[in-house]
């Protein structure tokens, strides 16, 4: 029996299994929902029409294999043809969100789960590359292929599924593949959507890669060989990336024909661009600036909720927070409404719970640690010793702006109540560094996000004792016996029940403070729209129009 992922409703099922197969790395996955069809016929407006866009540097690397940085990612995803990704959902003012609950094709037309989810069988869609070349069965299997051979970020997408060896890709015709599982994954659909799994044109690349480059690795470097929405054209660094129209696009005609990304360091200088007219969209500007801009005359400052949060981490190994109470009254003394109204500019809202608010798993409980209440906060201090407060550094980057605004704040909330926190500005590099090693007390950092809008993605991610992104050195037996659950559970009610738990669990532990939950916002020209608010947070400009 067969379930096709077309027009009609099926789930993956679901199945535990260990997803860590490569230290380090970490992507993104979404719940197993249905891929539908999302072949676009709609025409641009002839002419030639440019959008000018500031980006704050040049992107680290241009091959989709390895990338990891924002910049790197944004061009990718706009280049290159994902397998896979979501409808959207319309806002009702001229912006939309995309709806993860809802997988649809993009290079990919079908899937199909067969013998009980460890088989994927793949249908392409039929359509060509920029250089003319027909996307095909082996253009995906060269994607795997290289992947798995190269070993950087990508990887990760396959080894989460399962995927770890290229004997589990077979060709079946020229349009047809299947993907071999080890288990069942519910997260097939979701997976394929990042934008580091772009389907490379192999007949191309392996023309223009030279002799001892088996995989085109010195080519991608300058070149980019995908059937996204957008090619490369040119590539100044450090001052322009110039990208113009696919001919060949599969789906809707994008309404701009050329994009000028100018390189600005500066995001001053970016605002002040942005407020001239002198380009359109102003990317990477803090919720100060944004701030700053709104109200100004020919200016539109795009606000959707989002799952984004600021984190305070606490880190559990060591003192003083290796203290659950003193966990507990920082997070009584701080003032989550300040924070928001004022701090962030109204451009936030306070938390409601360590979960993200916006997620659908999110149930407020009793127990949400983040409520200002100074008493509690001191008598937390007494039981745990230190009726006097106490000592501890909070360290940051200094280019996190917004993390420089919150943590004055915070500072001054918790001398309220005696606690002395040392604001530590670090260089990026640095503070990434003592991140990985968990070697600082505490650290703030905003606009965090798991691209899953999953509950047992959420827990795998961030907080079970093997997560990857576990920076707060958090090790709960309850949350990891939950998560445990969760990944093999099919039930819509009993994973709710199961969410709740570990909301429960994590309210009561706070291996981290939620200082704010912040909007997705985005600085445009006043007559800029269809910007859509996706899970990774990355720009897509072909739904953009003037």
């Amino acid at each position: 029996m067969t379930n096709q992922y077309s027009l009609n409703k099926a789930k993956l099922q679901v199945s535990r299994r260990d997803v860590l197969k490569t230290a380090g790395l970490f992507g993104v996955a979404f719940a197993s929902i249905p891929l539908l069809s999302a072949c676009g016929s709609g025409v641009a407006e002839s002419g030639s029409k440019v959008l000018n866009l500031g980006i704050s540097g040049d992107p680290s690397v241009l091959d989709p294999a390895k990338g990891q940085q924002e910049i790197a990612n944004m061009l990718m995803k706009n280049t290159y043809a994902q397998w896979t990704d979501y409808k959207e959902i319309d806002l009702g003012d001229g912006s939309k969100k995309s709806d993860t609950t809802k997988v649809i094709g993009d290079a990919l037309e079908s899937i199909t789960v067969e013998d009980g989810g460890l088989t994927i069988r793949c249908k392409v869609r039929e359509f060509k590359f920029p250089s003319g070349n027909s996307v095909t069965a082996d253009d995906f299997i060269y994607t795997v292929e290289r992947t798995l051979a190269l070993k950087y970020g990508s990887i990760f997408v396959l080894n989460v599924i399962g995927v770890t060896e290229s004997s589990q890709i077979k060709k079946i015709n020229d349009m047809e593949f299947t993907m071999s599982l080890p288990a069942p994954s519910p997260i097939v659909g979701g997976m394929l959507h990042d934008q580091t799994m772009g389907v490379l044109d192999s007949v191309a690349l392996k023309a223009n890669a030279g002799a001892g480059d088996n995989w085109g690795e010195e080519y991608l470097k300058t070149n980019s060989l995908g059937g996204g929405a957008y090619t490369l054209k040119e590539f100044v660094s450090g001052t322009k990336i110039v990208l113009e129209a696919n001919p060949e696009y599969h789906r809707d005609e994008p309404f701009f024909t050329s994009v000028n990304m100018q390189i600005i360091a500066d995001p001053n200088s970016r605002a002040l661009l942005l407020k001239s007219g002198e380009i359109d969209v102003a990317t990477g500007l803090s919720l100060a600036a944004a701030s700053r801009l709104s109200g100004e005359d020919g200016i539109k400052v795009v606000q959707i909720p989002s799952r984004l949060q600021n984190f305070m981490g606490l880190m559990a190994n060591k003192a003083p927070f290796n203290d659950k109470k003193l966990r507990q009254a920082v997070a009584a003394a701080l003032p989550y409404e300040q924070l928001s109204a004022e701090t962030l500019y109204n451009l936030a809202s306070p938390p409601t719970g360590v979960w993200p608010t916006n997620a659908p798993a999110a149930v407020p409980q009793d127990n949400n640690p983040y409520v200002t209440n100074l008493d509690k906060a001191r008598k937390l201090l007494a039981e745990a010793g230190k009726s006097n407060g106490f000592t501890f550094d909070c360290e940051l980057s200094t280019a996190d702006d917004d993390a420089k605004s919150m943590s004055v704040a915070v500072k001054s909330a918790l001398a309220e109540v005696g606690i002395t926190m040392n604001i530590k500005e670090l260089a990026p590099a640095i503070y990434q560094e003592n991140l990985n090693a968990k070697s600082m007390q505490s650290w703030i950092q905003t606009n965090l996000v798991d691209y899953v809008d999953d509950p047992y993605y959420h827990l795998f991610l961030w907080f079970t004792s093997k997560s990857v992104l576990n920076w707060f050195a958090y090790n709960s037996p309850a949350l990891d016996a939950v998560a445990k659950k969760l990944a093999t559970e099919l039930d819509d009610g009993k994973r709710s029940t199961l969410a709740i738990e570990a909301q429960k669990i994590l309210n009561d532990d706070v291996p981290m403070i939620v200082l704010a939950e912040p909007k997705y916002v985005l600085c445009v020209r006043s007559e800029i729209s269809g910007v859509i608010q996706e899970p990774d947070g990355l720009l897509r400009i072909r739904s953009l129009k003037k």
